[in-house]
């Protein structure tokens, strides 16, 4: 069973619910993703197994979660080490079948060896001839369109439309949804038929969290939630991804407006963004794309150097307002505005 809002009674009555009666032989019981629920609702669940393996000494109970949700005591904690790169690594050379792969020993290849997932796109691009100059964000985008086209699921216009609604209820609610509530018996259906789509104990999930991202960038493109709303600091972990996959597939402009708005509404979402969006280099070393467009090289028209500071201004006092409390100290401020400093405030 799994951790989420669709938890609606205790955990002994769901135990008895899934077996027809209390448990009379050895019974193992998991609560995945308890870090999915409020901090209320994890410790009442950790409460209701304490009691479950009390009354039925035949039963235990698997709670898995990242560090932080509910109260466990030490000698009820089973720390498990995260994915290493060196794990990644082994099991990119098991994949490609090459006992020799030659893979550049830099920050930005361990991370994407730390994931298997990740792993598995990677060694899907180098199968077809890609290299290694690759961010996760445009990993993780390859790997869903490239599913996608391969499968071309077939589905009626309503249920394409559906998905990025679908997405955006699950990331919001941390969660799978209820079906009942979400849909008519008859769109459920079509939404399983994708394949894209699992309908398990009346809730509903994409078979792969990397759905959720892909459809839910479709539902900040088309409105179905605002930008600001996705880029809060407690939506922010849950919509990560999508709002880099919309911000790199952007036009310049757009994606000017979109890193304006992230960085009003969170800063450091917005530098997690620009990191994810970063540019691979011949060199082998990636730095941050610039969606504000590039600086004037040598012998330009010197009339672009006070656009280009204004709009460097105008990027300060959006990573100022995003701040709040911490802009004035950190930049020198009157009348609570920030003091101008090599252009004018105005064109």
């Amino acid at each position: 069973m799994a951790g989420g809002p669709g938890v609606t009674s205790t955990l002994t009555q769901a135990v008895q619910d899934a077996l027809g009666n209390d448990p009379v032989r050895t019974c193992r019981v998991v609560v995945d993703n308890l870090d999915a629920v409020s901090p209320r609702q994890a410790d009442q669940l950790l409460c209701d197994a304490r009691q479950l393996v009390l009354v039925w000494p035949r039963v235990s109970v698997l709670a898995t979660t990242r560090p932080g949700a509910g109260s466990v005591e030490d000698d009820e904690r089973l720390p498990v080490p995260p994915w290493s790169s060196r794990r990644g690594l082994e099991l990119l050379r098991t994949v490609l079948g090459e006992d020799h792969v030659r893979i550049p020993d830099r920050h930005e290849m361990r991370q994407l060896l730390s994931s298997p997932l990740q792993v598995h796109a990677l060694a899907g691009r180098l199968r077809a001839g890609g290299d290694t100059q690759v961010s996760a964000r445009q990993l993780l985008y390859e790997l869903a369109v490239g599913i996608l086209q391969r499968e071309r699921p077939q589905a009626l216009t309503e249920v394409w439309d559906t998905l990025p609604r679908l997405a955006a209820r699950i990331l919001d609610k941390h969660g799978p949804v209820q079906a009942s509530s979400f849909a008519p018996q008859h769109l459920v259906w079509e939404l399983e038929k994708t394949g894209l789509v699992v309908h398990d104990g009346g809730l509903l999930r994409f078979a792969l969290p990397l759905f959720e991202q892909y459809f839910a960038a479709q539902a900040l493109r088309e409105g179905h939630t605002p930008l600001a709303s996705a880029a809060a600091p407690q939506s922010f972990p849950d919509w990560r991804y999508a709002i880099a996959f919309v911000v790199a597939a952007a036009p310049d402009e757009d994606a000017e407006a979109f890193v304006r708005t992230l960085t009003r509404t969170n800063p450091a979402a917005a530098s997690w963004v620009l990191d994810e969006i970063a540019t691979a280099h011949e060199d082998g070393y990636l730095s941050p794309a610039a969606p504000a467009g590039k600086a004037p090289a040598d012998g330009d028209n010197p009339q672009q150097v006070p656009a280009v500071a204004r709009r460097l201004r105008e990027a300060t006092l959006c990573w100022l307002a995003g701040l709040e409390a911490l802009g004035p100290l950190l930049a020198r401020h009157e009348q609570g505005r920030p003091h101008p400093v090599g252009c004018p405030a105005q064109p």
